[in-house]
């Protein structure tokens, strides 16, 4: 987690505290970025689709989800088998996060 730390920060740098940090922050931008989109489609109002928020803890669990599916050898475009009950499931993935989600 260190070193992925250092690629793509997971806090937002210009906060960090850290005297000329120069990195980029990524997962707080993907964040805003993220439920700015959804509310400019039209998502999160009182009427249609009903929107939830995503946070930054959601989204490196998703980008956890995809490494590991990677690790176990990808499934060629198929997760969602990662959630099914059968030859491709996966328990860590399916503790982290939700198939809906």
């Amino acid at each position: 987690m260190f070193f992925f730390q250092l690629i793509l920060p997971i806090c937002d740098t210009e906060k960090s505290g850290i005297d000329g940090d120069d990195r980029l922050s990524y997962y707080s931008k993907l964040e805003h970025w993220s439920n700015l989109y959804a509310y400019q489609i039209g998502l999160g109002g009182s009427y249609g689709h009903e929107f939830q928020n995503t946070t930054v803890k959601e989204i490196i669990r998703h980008d956890g989800c995809i490494v590991r599916d990677g690790v176990r050898g990808g499934s060629s475009g198929a997760i969602y088998s990662r959630w099914q009950i059968g030859a491709d499931y996966d328990d860590y993935i399916s503790m982290s996060m939700s198939f809906r989600r």
